[in-house]
């Protein structure tokens, strides 16, 4: 097998650089059994550039690998930044953005289609994350190369049909979207969307995201001791949790100017805000979320709420800032259905969250699991941790039950084995 923890040769600037090896010779099989797909995943990010689709698609990655006895091409975009040795791994293939000129995009997106084209051999099902220029062309060039094709869905109201059909041009591209055989989505309030556009019901997979148990293994009285201790915190007071990257997007504002309406009737809380503050690679994108984080952070100085709201920044202990924390605080404008609040629950966080349509089909239901909140009132959400902070039993109750509720339902390993069922129905011929 192949070790591709090397750096292929640098190209020139039409050409290359693309990190990591495959070989050149015919088509390899997954494995000894010749039933098993052979998948390349194509995606904007993947780890270590931090997003929710890559991440989702390391996970497909490592359980393919470990499943099939090989490894599935991945094609992903980078800016040429040094890759961590233990993140140099098989089959994946980093093409270089080199600026953010449209010319350059468009020479980047032309470098993926040409990888592509490189690698036919090496898989039968291309299965792509999310929508832009660079997952289009996948989907075209898939079906030119008669492969099957999955789109997975992640945002709701930006990467499916009913959002693409609202950009410019939107007709046609959502037709060229339209071109692939599956379309993958993680929440029921995606598949209606897909429904009201016409979609066949054949081709839109629910599939659920799961935790993994093992991200959250390690809680007890100890560990929540020294974690709490880590991030000043006191036994007395109530933790809200907040996952996410620093982005305008995951709603960090909306947290702080509840927690000034919150201050005059408790101040037995913090938050615990834990997440990257690096998003995207996008420059402009980065001055956009540069921006919101120095207006949050000026919010939070000027209105001095450091005792009650912690930047944590990114924690490597998932089951750490879990052990440190009471409920689960999720107050972005739009999501798909985050993994973090199936780890939170499992962990017996009750999630508080705006009452959204996102996070249908899960079975979470007000005042048994969580805490639902009318959609981006702040006066409402300050009222709702005030209650919180107030009734420690009322969270242990909601807590249970949310832990009752995903532990063994949601797990990864249900999922990416919904993910290869799919893989094998298709590379058996289904259309």
């Amino acid at each position: 097998m192949t070790e591709t923890s090397r750096l292929a040769p640098a190209g020139d600037l039409d050409h290359g650089p693309v990190q990591g090896a495959w070989p050149t010779g015919g088509a390899t099989d997954q494995g000894d059994d010749g039933r098993l797909p052979k998948v390349c995943l194509l995606t904007g990010r993947f780890p270590p550039t931090f997003g929710g689709g890559g991440l989702h698609f390391f996970k497909i990655y490592k359980y393919l690998r470990d499943h099939t006895g090989r490894p599935p091409l991945v094609v992903t975009k980078t800016e040429g930044e040094e890759i961590p040795e233990e993140l140099r791994l098989e089959g994946v293939r980093r093409v270089a953005l080199r600026g953010q000129s449209r010319p350059r995009k468009i020479g980047c997106i032309l470098r993926v289609m040409l990888e592509l084209w490189r690698q036919r051999q090496h898989y039968d099902i291309l299965h792509v994350m999310g929508f832009d220029e660079m997952m289009l062309g996948g989907i075209l060039l898939g079906r030119v190369l008669a492969k099957k094709v999955v789109v997975s869905s992640v945002q709701n109201t930006v990467d499916d049909p009913a959002a693409i059909r609202k950009l410019p041009g939107g007709r046609t591209m959502e037709r060229l979207f339209s071109l692939a055989h599956r379309f993958v989505c993680c929440s029921q309030a995606q598949v209606s969307t897909y429904q009201s556009c016409g979609y066949p019901a054949d081709k839109v997979v629910l599939i659920h995201n799961g935790y993994d148990p093992e991200e959250i293994a390690g809680r007890g009285s100890d560990s929540r001791a020294r974690a709490r201790a880590r991030f000043g915190i006191a036994e007395h007071e109530t933790v809200f949790l907040v996952i996410g990257s620093f982005s305008h997007r995951k709603g960090h504002d909306f947290v702080v100017d509840a927690v000034k309406r919150l201050l005059p009737a408790t101040a037995a809380f913090k938050v615990l805000m834990v997440g990257p503050s690096k998003l995207e690679e996008n420059a402009a994108t980065l001055r956009r979320q540069g921006s919101f984080q120095a207006s949050v952070r000026a919010e939070i100085c000027e209105g001095g709420l450091e005792g009650h709201i912690v930047l944590a920044g990114w924690a490597p202990s998932m089951a750490e800032v879990l052990g440190a924390s009471d409920v689960y605080l999720l107050p972005s404008r739009h999501e798909g259905f985050p993994v973090s609040l199936l780890e939170a629950m499992a962990a017996g966080l009750p999630p508080v969250l705006w009452d959204l349509p996102y996070y249908g089909g899960y079975g979470l239901e007000p005042n048994v699991h969580g805490v639902f909140v009318e959609p981006f009132d702040t006066s409402k959400l300050a009222e709702a941790m005030r209650q919180v902070v107030e009734d420690r039993d009322r969270v242990a109750r909601m807590g249970a039950a949310a832990r009752a509720l995903v532990e063994g339902r949601y797990t990864l390993e249900r999922c990416l084995e919904t993910h290869l069922k799919l893989y094998r129905e298709l590379s058996g011929g289904a259309g």
